[in-house]
């Protein structure tokens, strides 16, 4: 995820209503800290009087999304972006955040408005912590004391099952690899008899510390001329094997 959806609405360029919207403009309010902090960070006036009718609406939407994270999971958020409906429909109000203690960078998420309240995919996030996890014990049970790295995106989740999918990224030395193709049937087998995981791509490279490769930026790290082979498949076409 990249850092901002939009900045706070600060002029003529969104001037929407919020149809249906349980935010009411008041004529004063006194902003709390953290609303103050999410003011400065936009560099926009602190006080209520001094902002407009859309950045009025912005900053009370905004606490509000937080608190209703904060009820549901606990826990403290950090806001990141916030987007009013345009005036077409085509995107809805969102607010983008993450939570205290995580990376802004790869686990952002977002909070909508619905007809009774607000709804939230933080569940992704979450589960991409036991995804990751599954994927590496997996992966360690086929290499054993070959160096790796693994990297997984989570893509949906079903909060009914507590089932996500997604993509595992295995990054190997290919010094280190005798028969690409053994090797990558290998980790198939470990990795696909585990519920969730859509696809599977095995890199192997030279010259690039496979150590150093980031979830955000590895596709930037990866350069064509590091890449010796590359072996790519799906859940799928595995048990159609």
């Amino acid at each position: 995820m990249k850092t901002r959806l939009v900045v706070l609405i600060t002029t003529m360029i969104f001037v929407v209503l919020i149809v249906g919207c349980s935010t009411n403009i008041k004529e004063s309010v006194t902003l709390n800290d953290r609303q103050i902090d999410i003011l400065l960070s936009e560099d926009l006036p602190t006080e209520w009087n001094k902002l407009t009718p859309n950045q009025q609406k912005s900053i009370q939407a905004i606490e509000e999304m937080l608190e209703y994270l904060e009820n549901k999971y606990d826990k403290e958020f950090i806001y990141a972006g916030y987007k009013l409906p345009d005036m077409l429909g085509y995107d809805e109000e969102s607010l983008l955040v993450y939570a205290d203690g995580d990376n802004p960078k790869t686990d952002c998420f977002t909070v909508e408005r619905t007809e009774d309240g607000f709804t939230d995919n933080y569940g992704i996030v979450i589960k991409a912590v036991e995804f990751q996890e599954t994927l590496e014990e997996s992966v360690k049970n086929v290499l054993h004391e070959t160096p790796y790295k693994v990297i997984s995106t989570v893509s949906e989740i079903d909060e009914d099952k507590g089932i996500a999918r997604g993509v595992g990224y295995i990054f190997l030395n290919a010094s280190d690899i005798n028969d690409f193709d053994e090797t990558m049937s290998k980790i198939e087998n470990a990795v696909y008899q585990n519920a969730g995981y859509d696809q599977l791509a095995v890199y192997y490279v030279d010259g690039i510390d496979i150590a150093s490769l980031t979830k955000e930026e590895w596709e930037q790290q990866l350069k064509i001329e590091n890449i010796v082979n590359s072996k790519h498949s799906s859940d799928r076409s595995w048990r159609n094997k």
